[in-house]
């Protein structure tokens, strides 16, 4: 029992500790994927920006103006040869590992050219960097072209850029003198003590306005939405190994219902070679030895009731013959010989009954055959018509006959059983009827006699068990007839039953499975 428990408790924390590092990959996977996202189109602008300005400049004056840029941004930007594909203007972010990315971009006025730019994050350097690029593209044009310019300019970054002359009015006196000494000030947005969000602010050349750019969402790592996904994946992820852990007991405990359902007298099954380590194996195990236990004390009553009636043959036809002896001296209707010779027929009589009975136990399928059970009924009636001339025993069935699989000794057997039953207790008049219920015979026998004790019903059909006592005093059986009924219907699959009919008397029916065929005549 620790094992099995052992290896539930042992799947649950597997379970845990896969679909934990399993989300555990996939979250960072995830937020690799959605940084580089997030990098390439918060940088966009940014490269339009330095691939425009540095396109404009001369091949003497490139070096000095990307060491300016290079300054403001914090990182060293370089031109190198163009072994990228990139199309004039084109630009791919490349990963190389950890936090760090290099943001390509193809020269405009030089195809074979391109920009380089190592980045690790957003950071102020190079929104500083941005908000200058911006402001001197617009220094270059007279002030009637800038709005136009800046229209255009806006277009390609991913953020919100704008002028402002109301901005301010919201700035505290360091930002205010930062921006009188034409500086440029970051601010912060926090939520939950972390930086969400950064805002740019930069002088207007020699206005009172503000070059405004933000809010520039920072990339979070946990957004709701991811957490929540990631949570019913694993979520998912568990139930669905823990249903697998179950289902897998399920079924091992399912081999075991099925070996207990299966125990019959027929089958018994085998046991198996093996011993296995968990409770569950244990007692499947336990279960196959305990039926062939049953098995050998079946066996050993089986051939203790044949040897038995076998050994008591030989003294009975002794006394048998004894009798004969003295019937010369004493007379055949001598009152004593006659108790003595109605005693011996009964005891013929029980050891024949126990030898029917069982070999009943002992019936095998591959005994069976197609058994018209119409053409049975009606000759049984016809043979108890005459054995008991003053009961009517009438008959309704279908005029299509009706057949099952079964041994039709058997069959004769049982309905012998339960029309004698009948014939010993009917004051009058026995109805039989046969009919088709689904796909099974149903046969039914009323008799008009005075019924049966309910409180011996559930026991009417076991072994020695009489009943008739209550119903017929002088009835001297041994309680054999309906267990032998019993055994024979439970033989061909099928269900017995006995209760009290609405008349008054006894009612017994039972249903066999119906041959799926019927064999041609």
């Amino acid at each position: 029992m620790r094992r099995l428990f052992f290896g539930i408790y042992s799947g649950m924390l597997c379970c845990i500790l896969i679909v934990g590092g399993l989300s555990y990959f996939f979250l960072g996977s995830l937020n690799d994927y959605r940084y580089q996202q997030h990098l390439e189109d918060n940088l966009k602008g940014t490269l339009f920006l330095l691939n425009r300005g540095l396109s404009r400049q001369s091949d003497e004056h490139r070096e000095r103006w990307l060491t300016l840029v290079s300054r403001i941004i914090g990182a060293p930007i370089t031109l190198k040869k163009n072994d990228y594909a990139l199309q004039p203007g084109e630009s791919e972010l490349h990963y190389r590992g950890g936090r760090a990315y290099q943001y390509r971009s193809a020269l405009m006025s030089d195809p074979g050219l391109a920009i380089e730019v190592p980045v690790q994050y957003l950071n102020e350097g190079l929104m500083t960097a941005t908000a200058f690029l911006i402001l001197n593209e617009l220094g270059r044009y007279p002030a009637a072209e800038r709005q136009t310019l800046f229209d255009t300019l806006r277009e390609h970054m991913p953020y919100p850029v704008m002028r402002s002359s109301q901005t301010k009015k919201t700035m505290n006196k360091k930002q205010l003198a930062r921006i009188a000494r034409g500086e440029v000030v970051i601010e912060w947005g926090k939520q939950f003590d972390r930086s969400h969000s950064m805002s740019v602010y930069a002088p207007w050349g020699n206005s009172d306005d503000l070059l405004v750019m933000g809010p520039i969402v920072m990339f979070d790592p946990y957004p709701i939405e991811i957490l929540v996904a990631v949570f019913v994946l694993a979520l998912g992820l568990i139930t669905l190994i823990l249903f697998l852990l179950i289902r897998n007991l399920s079924k091992r405990l399912q081999i075991v219902q099925y070996t207990v359902d299966e125990i019959t007298p027929d089958y018994l099954g085998e046991a198996p070679s093996y011993q296995a380590d968990d409770a569950i194996g244990l007692l499947n195990y336990k279960i196959h030895q305990m039926m062939v236990r049953i098995r050998k004390l079946l066996d050993e009553q089986t051939y203790m009731i044949q040897a038995v009636s076998h050994d008591l043959r030989t003294p009975m036809a002794k006394i048998h013959f004894r009798l004969e002896m003295l019937s010369e001296d004493l007379g055949e209707q001598h009152p004593m010989l006659l108790a003595c010779k109605r005693d011996l027929k009964q005891l013929n009589h029980l050891i024949d009954e126990l030898l029917t009975y069982e070999k009943t136990r002992q019936f095998k399928n591959a005994e069976a055959t197609q058994v018209n059970m119409s053409k049975l009924t009606e000759q049984t009636r016809d043979d108890f018509e005459t054995l008991y001339p003053n009961i009517e025993f009438t008959l309704q069935m279908p005029t299509d006959p009706l057949y099952v699989q079964g041994n039709e000794v058997l069959l004769k057997r049982l309905l012998e059983n339960l029309l004698q039953n009948a014939g010993r207790h009917a004051r009058g008049r026995a109805a039989i009827m046969v009919s088709r219920r689904d796909e099974n015979l149903y046969w039914q026998l009323d008799d008009d006699g005075p019924g049966i004790d309910p409180a011996v019903l559930s026991d009417l059909f076991k072994p020695f068990f009489q009943a008739d006592k209550s119903r017929d005093p002088q009835y001297q059986g041994y309680g054999l007839g309906l267990a032998i009924a019993q055994q024979i219907v439970h033989h061909h699959s099928g269900k017995i039953q006995a209760e009290n009919s609405g008349g008054g008397g006894a009612r017994f029916s039972f249903s066999i499975p119906l041959f799926s065929e019927n064999p041609e005549t």
